[in-house]
């Protein structure tokens, strides 16, 4: 339940809006490529991190495997990664409070096109993660699972404003294609839950199981979190995308606001008024909270130096200000001043953060295991696929963008 948990973040509340403006046969199509891929991509993970000699999470292995100037740069990317991520979600909280605001009646104008909604919701998280962080971490797994029941409930609420009629538009060949190559990536991310493989292996091999048993109860828990996630995403978005018309969709996507808080407009007098935009913010402050978390220690490891050398001197600016308060200030300018450009949420996703998702998960891992010889027993025709289809990811949304 824990890799289900870790997977269902925020990013969920915008792949209805893709899936929905893609329709059925798209969704159906993307549906039977990922989720091989998802399932292969994390199974072969697991054999990566479990034939990994010290108890090292991701990034130890590939230091492992492939040496420590590789590691450094893969950091590198996964440090940008989270960073865009982050993007994603000041956007989404920026766009979702501004418009939950103006539907309350709480302003008369939205507030996230200004320059300082999103900064007050960016000092109010940093300062909150600066002084309670342990607090924090302690209802981080709660509220997530708390998260899960609560998107599953709204699934289910939405079953009587199901119109199948939806489903009924049908695309030309090329418009398909289009809608297919945009989905792919977006799909995949959801599903999506590899960082937390690293915890997973690390406390199985803590046990002193060998590597058999940890590889067999890793791939019984990747089979169980892949099946579970399958059923409660697939609910979820067809619910959501029964729930709205295209129009709706449309609105969604132009906007940058998350499927919730359409729902909630569209739902004026019901619990959903209230209850979409609610759980919308919470997944989206959550998502924040924990994807900061790891990209702070992904940048204090890529700037250790710098950071041994402020703990040492007070000097410069580190005579007023620690470099960790210093690192929390530059994350807070920068993640500022690109929400305020209120970039397209999809597109960064698709465009940005699926590239290096796909070679971190589809790649990366299968490279490891044909380039390193111990690794031959696990070379299958599945890991080939699930190359391709990563490699496909690489590109495939400015491919639908351009084609």
């Amino acid at each position: 339940m824990t890799l289900f948990g870790t997977a269902v973040g925020a990013g969920i509340l915008f792949l209805p809006i893709s899936a929905g403006l893609a329709g059925i046969i798209v969704i159906a199509a993307v549906t039977v490529v990922s989720i091989p891929t998802v399932y292969f991509a994390h199974k072969n993970i697991g054999v990566m991190m479990t034939e990994a000699e010290g108890k090292v999470d991701y990034t130890g292995a590939v230091n492992e495997f492939l040496g420590e100037k590789v590691g450094f740069w893969i950091n590198v990317v996964f440090f940008i990664t989270l960073f865009l991520l982050l993007i994603v979600y000041s956007s989404g909280l920026n766009n979702d409070i501004g418009q939950f605001m103006v539907d309350t009646g709480f302003t008369s104008s939205n507030l996230s096109h200004t320059i300082f909604l999103s900064l007050i919701i960016l000092i109010i998280l940093l300062f909150v993660i600066r002084v309670g962080e342990n607090i924090m971490l302690r209802f981080m797994g709660f509220i997530t699972f708390l998260l899960v029941a609560l998107l599953l409930v709204v699934s289910a609420y939405l079953i009587p404003q199901w119109n199948i009629s939806v489903l009924g538009e049908i695309y030309s060949p090329a418009a398909e294609g289009d809608h297919f190559l945009l989905l792919l990536p977006i799909f995949i991310l959801s599903f999506s839950y590899y960082p937390a493989m690293s915890s997973m292996i690390m406390a199985f091999k803590d046990k002193g199981l060998s590597k058999e048993k940890v590889m067999s109860k890793s791939n019984v828990i990747v089979r169980m979190s892949m099946l579970l996630l399958v059923v409660f995403i697939l609910f979820f978005v067809l619910s959501c995308i029964l729930a709205l018309s295209p129009e709706e969709l449309e609105k969604a996507l132009k906007e940058n606001l998350s499927v919730l808080t359409v729902l909630a407009e569209k739902s004026a007098g019901s619990p959903l008024e209230y209850a979409g935009p609610v759980i919308s913010q919470l997944a989206l402050i959550t998502s924040f909270v924990g994807t900061f978390l790891g990209a702070r220690e992904s940048a204090k490891e890529l700037l250790k130096e710098l950071r041994e050398y402020s703990l040492k001197s007070k000097k410069g600016l580190f005579r007023f200000l620690a470099f960790d308060d210093l690192l929390l200030l530059s994350f807070l300018i920068v993640i500022w001043v690109v929400t305020i450009l209120h970039l397209p949420i999809l597109d960064i996703l698709g465009e940005l953060v699926a590239p290096p998702i796909a070679f971190f998960l589809c790649i990366l891992p299968i490279w490891i295991t044909y380039r390193v010889k111990r690794l031959k027993k696990y070379r299958t025709a599945a890991l080939i696929f699930t190359l391709c289809i990563g490699c496909l990811m690489l590109f495939s949304y400015v491919l639908g963008k351009i084609i």
